[in-house]
């Protein structure tokens, strides 16, 4: 597998537990979560096709890529990952910078938020379909009233694929 596209999307971090499931663009401040997602356009829902014997006939029957268990290795391993706000975040946090320091990994199995380095891990397993995710969470509380982000992947073959974040509305927290 290729890697060829990258896709962030806002997520839940409001409750007891991060909601990768979910599609946000407005967050509480202490609260920002993105999940990102590489994918390979090239294999992800094309239709398969596998020979069968039909008595003395062969033919082509169609067979969906849901229906085999198939394993995808990723060609081009994620080396880097940035990510840079474009909105003034604070006073000291322009729009811009890169902020990737604050940041951590989210893993699926509800253990405790990790360095980036694992994102790294899970993405360049091998997968069980043509795209892979990782969420990421956010270490500050921003003073600003939106924000977003444009997140860059470095690829080993020396491709960066880059994406920017919706821009995320944030509420204010109420007592």
């Amino acid at each position: 597998m290729s890697y060829n596209r990258l896709r962030c999307i806002g997520v839940d971090n409001s409750g007891t537990y991060l909601n990768p499931h979910s599609s946000l663009d407005t967050m509480q401040a202490g609260a920002i979560a993105l999940q990102l997602e590489l994918t390979d356009t090239l294999l992800y829902g094309g239709d398969y096709y596998v020979q069968s014997r039909r008595g003395t006939n062969w033919g082509l029957d169609r067979l969906y890529a849901w229906e085999i268990m198939e394993s995808y290795k990723p060609i081009a391993k994620v080396e880097s990952l940035q990510i840079f706000t474009l909105v003034d975040l604070d006073a000291t946090t322009h729009a811009g910078d890169e902020i990737t320091a604050a940041w951590l990994y989210a893993p699926d199995s509800f253990e405790l938020y990790q360095g980036l380095e694992k994102a790294f891990d899970e993405l360049n397993r091998i997968q069980d379909a043509s795209a892979a995710g990782v969420c990421l969470v956010f270490k500050g509380k921003p003073e600003a009233e939106e924000v977003q982000f444009v997140v860059e992947v470095a690829l080993s073959d020396g491709r960066v694929l880059s994406c920017e974040s919706p821009l995320i509305t944030l509420l204010s927290e109420t007592l």
